[in-house]
């Protein structure tokens, strides 16, 4: 298991951070783009477009501390299909929050 500190020190970590901020315009779009997508998935997707380092942030802080059980090791090697399959379940969640 990292320790906080550890894991704090990915808060900055630049490829995790472009790992995240693709996977939120990825989800982005497949909240936009699916069939009957409400208003609020709609609204949610251009914000995501707007401000993507933003939400990407976010998702990096979530994904960190859903997987504190890692390594730091564990944590650097994460894959794009992991952060991907975390924020595809996270983003429906945010829709209308």
């Amino acid at each position: 298991m990292a320790t906080y500190i550890q894991a704090r020190s990915l808060f900055n970590d630049s490829d995790l951070q472009n790992k995240c901020e693709t996977a939120v315009v990825v989800a982005a779009y497949a909240l936009l783009n699916k069939a009957g997508a409400t208003v609020d998935e709609k609204e949610l997707a251009l914000k995501v477009f707007n401000a993507t380092a933003k939400y990407a942030q976010h998702a990096k802080l979530a994904y960190i501390a859903a997987n504190k059980g890692k390594t730091l090791t564990q944590l650097k090697a994460t894959t794009e299909a992991d952060v991907q399959a975390f924020v595809d379940v996270v983003a429906p969640a945010l829709v209308g929050a």
